[in-house]
C-alpha cells in the first residue's frame, strides 16, 4: 500500500537521532516493562465480491472495492529485556467499517452499500530494534473476535431514488485469524534523571488481505476481503530501577604455550652501540664503563664475556648493558688482534670542537696505554654539537637529549672491527655473542584488561578436575596492579610433564564516592600445559638498534637480517619480533614507532626467508612503545635509552 510505504519511510528516516532526549539505553537504567494505551485510525480497503447480503437480500449488482476509516483503541503491554529484542501485547477495539464504491444496477439506478464490522482483537508481536535505539519494527499474529453488539453485523443497502434497506450480514465469522507487520519510533518525554519514564511512539502497521474475510465463504457469491493500514501512536510509561554504580568491566584470558620447553640452548647476539658517554662538563669518560689495568688487559679476551655473563632466562638487559660497559675493552682487544685495523674517535660537545676533541683524546689515551697500541692507529677529532631545538618537547626530554650529545663516537673502516649491514659503506661494530644452556623461558600469560579498577588483584591456580578438591588450597600469586602478568610455565608444572589448570582472577573494586561498598570480582579461565620432546630447544636471539625517532633506518640492516638472522631460521620455525622505544616523545607516537620498527623487520625477514626457499615460518610481531613494564632497559642514562630503541628477534625451532 502506498500510504503504508510512505509512512514507513518516514519512520525509517527517524532512525537518525532527533533533537530530543534519547531513550535510555543503559541496562542499569532502562525499564523492562512498559504500560500504556494505543490510539489509531484504521484505513480499511475493501476488495473481492459482495452481492448476497443475507438469504433475503441480494443486491442487483455485485460490489467490489471500497474504503473506510475506523477507530482503534487498545491497552498496551511491552516487554523490553534488552535494547534490541522485546515483545508487545495489545488488546483492542478494532473498527473495520467502510463503504463500497457505488455500482450501476441493471435498471440504471446507482447502488450503494456500507458496512460496520467491529472486533475485539488480540495482537501479540515480536519487537526488534535493529540499531538498539528508538526505531523498531514489530510483527505477529492477529486474533479478532466479532463484537457482540448487533451493529457489528449490519449493512445499509441503497438503490438511489428507489429504496434503502438495513439488515444484518449472514454468515459473519465470529473469529478472524490474520497477522500484521509494522514499525514505530520511541520518543522520550522524560526529564533528565527521572526514574519515571514516559514515551510516545508513533507507528504504522499493515494487516494484509489474507485471513481477513469477515464472512464465511459460501463458495457461490461472497468473497469479501479487507486489508488495513493503521496509523497511530502509543502512549506508555515505566518505572526505572534505582541507578546503580556500574560494575567494573574486567575480562580475563590465559595464553599458554602449546608446548613447554624445560631447557634451552641459547645464543644471544648483542649489538654494540658505538658511543661512549660523558657526564656534563667532564672530559674523562664516565665511571659507568669497565676499565682494566695494563696487566689485566694482557689476559683479556672478548670471549671471556661469555663466561662472565652466561645466558640466563632473566636478566638479559643486565647482561647486554654489562657487555656494553666493556666496549672500550672489546675495541682494545680487537685492535690488538688485528694490527692493521684503525679507528677514528669523534668527540661531541656543546662547549665547542676543542672540548669534544679532548674527550676523544681521553678515550684514545685509555686504549693506547691499556692495550699497548700504536697511537698513530687511532685518529681523534672534535665537533661542536648545537643545542637540541625545543620544538614541542618537554623540558625533561630536552635534558635527556642534551645528555646524549655528550659522547665520543667510534668509527672504523677496518672490516675486522665491523660487520656489514647494508650495501656500500654501511657498517656497525661486530656484535658480541653469548652462548649457554638455560632453564626454559616459556611463560603462561594472564591478560586482565579492565583490572585497573581493582585494588589490587590476585591469581588463584588449582588443578582442573571434574570434581574440584576443595581440601587443597589453590596456589596464590600476587598482588598485581597491571593488566598483563606472566608466570614461568615450568614453575606451574612443578617438575611434571603435563597438567590441566583452572585459573581465577580475584579482586575487589576501589572505594570511591560512587561506590562506597567494594564489589567483589572473580573471573575464571582454564588452560593446559604439556612439555615438548625432551624440553631442550635451541634459541637464537638478535637485536638491532635505531637512532632516536628512526624507524625507516631498519632498511640499513637488511643485509644483516638477511644473512646473519635468516641463516639461523629453520623450515617451519617461529620468529618472535618485539619493537621497543625509549621514553623521549609522546606515548602514542612511541607506540606507533615501535610498531613500525617491528613490522619493518618482519617485512625484511619475510622477503629473505622466501628468497631462501623456507616454508612454514611463523612470524609473531609485538610492540609496546615505551611501556616501562616491557622495556628492555631503564631510561635513566643515555646508554639505556639508546638500547631501548631496539627490535629484539628470537628465532625458535618448530
Amino acid at each position: 500500500m502506498k500510504a503504508f510505504g510512505f509512512f514507513l519511510c518516514l519512520l525509517g528516516g527517524a532512525a537518525t537521532p532527533f533533537a530530543l532526549e534519547p531513550v535510555p539505553s543503559s541496562p542499569a537504567e532502562a525499564p523492562t516493562w512498559w504500560f500504556g494505551a494505543a490510539g489509531a485510525v484504521n484505513l480499511n480497503f475493501y476488495g473481492g465480491t459482495t452481492q448476497q447480503l443475507n438469504p433475503e437480500v441480494t443486491a442487483l449488482a455485485a460490489f467490489h472495492k471500497g474504503f473506510g476509516a475506523g477507530a482503534y483503541i487498545a491497552p498496551v503491554l511491552e516487554y523490553r529485556p534488552d535494547p534490541v529484542w522485546g515483545g508487545i501485547l495489545q488488546l483492542g477495539y478494532d473498527d473495520r467499517r467502510g463503504r463500497f464504491d457505488d455500482v450501476l444496477c441493471p435498471c440504471g439506478e446507482e447502488g450503494r452499500l456500507s458496512a460496520r464490522p467491529a472486533y475485539l482483537s488480540i495482537e501479540p508481536s515480536l519487537r526488534y530494534a535493529p540499531f538498539a535505539g528508538a526505531f523498531h519494527v514489530f510483527g505477529g499474529p492477529r486474533v479478532a473476535f466479532l463484537a457482540p453488539w448487533s451493529t457489528a453485523k449490519t449493512f445499509e443497502h441503497t438503490r438511489v431514488g428507489i429504496s434503502t434497506a438495513e439488515g444484518e450480514f449472514s454468515q459473519m465469522r465470529s473469529v478472524v485469524f490474520s497477522g500484521q507487520v509494522g514499525a514505530g519510533y520511541d520518543i522520550a518525554w522524560t526529564p533528565a534523571g527521572s526514574r519515571t519514564r514516559l514515551e510516545v511512539s508513533p507507528f504504522v502497521s499493515y494487516q494484509p488481505y489474507f485471513g481477513q474475510n469477515p464472512r464465511s465463504n459460501d463458495g457461490l457469491v461472497d468473497r469479501w476481503g479487507i486489508e488495513t493500514v493503521r496509523l497511530g501512536a502509543v502512549f506508555k510509561f515505566a518505572r526505572a530501577g534505582a541507578r546503580a554504580a556500574p560494575g567494573p568491566s574486567v575480562r580475563f584470558t590465559v595464553r599458554a604455550p602449546s608446548r613447554v620447553v624445560l631447557a634451552r640452548k641459547i645464543q644471544e647476539t648483542f649489538p654494540l652501540r658505538n658511543y661512549v658517554y660523558f657526564d656534563e662538563g667532564e672530559i674523562r669518560f664516565s665511571g659507568r664503563y669497565a676499565t682494566l689495568t695494563p696487566a689485566q688487559a694482557l689476559s683479556f679476551r672478548e670471549e671471556q664475556l661469555q663466561d662472565s655473563f652466561p645466558a640466563r632466562p632473566t636478566g638479559r638487559s643486565a647482561r647486554q648493558i654489562a657487555v656494553y660497559r666493556h666496549i672500550l675493552n672489546i675495541i682494545g682487544d680487537r685492535l690488538r688482534r688485528h694490527p692493521a685495523a684503525t679507528l677514528t674517535l669523534t668527540g661531541l660537545s656543546a662547549h665547542g670542537s676543542q672540548y669534544g676533541k679532548a674527550r676523544a683524546e681521553a678515550v684514545k689515551t685509555y686504549l693506547v696505554e691499556t692495550f699497548a697500541l700504536e697511537a698513530s692507529r687511532i685518529l681523534t677529532e672534535g665537533r661542536e654539537q648545537a643545542p637540541v631545538a625545543p620544538g614541542d618537547r618537554a623540558a625533561s626530554e630536552l635534558e635527556m637529549l642534551a645528555a646524549e650529545d655528550q659522547r665520543v663516537e667510534i668509527r672504523s673502516d677496518s672490516r675486522e672491527m665491523l660487520v656489514q649491514i647494508g650495501e656500500g659503506s654501511q657498517f656497525m661494530l661486530k656484535p658480541v655473542e653469548i652462548r649457554g644452556e638455560t632453564p626454559g623461558i616459556d611463560s603462561v600469560v594472564f591478560l586482565a584488561p579492565g583490572s585497573e579498577a581493582l585494588d589490587p588483584w590476585w591469581l588463584e591456580i588449582r588443578e582442573a578436575r571434574e570434581v574440584p578438591d576443595t581440601s587443597v588450597a589453590p596456589r596464590r600469586f600476587g598482588p598485581f596492579d597491571r593488566a598483563r602478568v606472566a608466570l614461568p610455565a615450568a614453575r606451574l608444572l612443578g617438575g611434571r610433564f603435563q597438567g590441566a589448570y583452572q585459573a581465577a582472577l580475584v579482586g575487589q573494586t576501589r572505594r570511591d564516592a560512587s561506590r562506597p561498598v567494594p564489589i567483589l570480582v572473580r573471573r575464571e579461565a582454564s588452560f593446559r600445559l604439556e612439555t615438548r620432546h625432551e624440553g631442550i630447544h635451541q634459541t637464537n636471539r638478535f637485536a638491532i638498534l635505531f637512532d632516536i625517532d628512526q624507524a625507516k633506518a631498519v632498511s640499513a640492516y637488511e643485509r644483516f637480517l638477511a644473512e646473519a638472522v635468516t641463516s639461523r631460521i629453520p623450515d617451519s620455525g617461529a620468529v618472535s619480533i618485539r619493537g621497543r622505544t625509549d621514553i623521549v616523545g609522546k606515548q602514542e607516537y612511541n607506540l606507533k614507532l615501535s610498531r613500525d620498527r617491528a613490522l619493518g623487520v618482519q617485512r625484511i625477514l619475510e622477503g629473505s626467508t622466501s628468497a631462501r626457499g623456507l616454508r612454514g615460518v611463523t612470524f609473531k610481531p609485538t610492540w609496546s612503545g615505551e611501556d616501562p613494564r616491557q622495556a628492555p632497559f631503564g631510561n635513566a642514562t643515555p646508554e639505556e635509552r639508546n638500547y631501548n630503541r631496539t627490535v629484539i628477534i628470537d628465532v625458535l625451532p618448530e
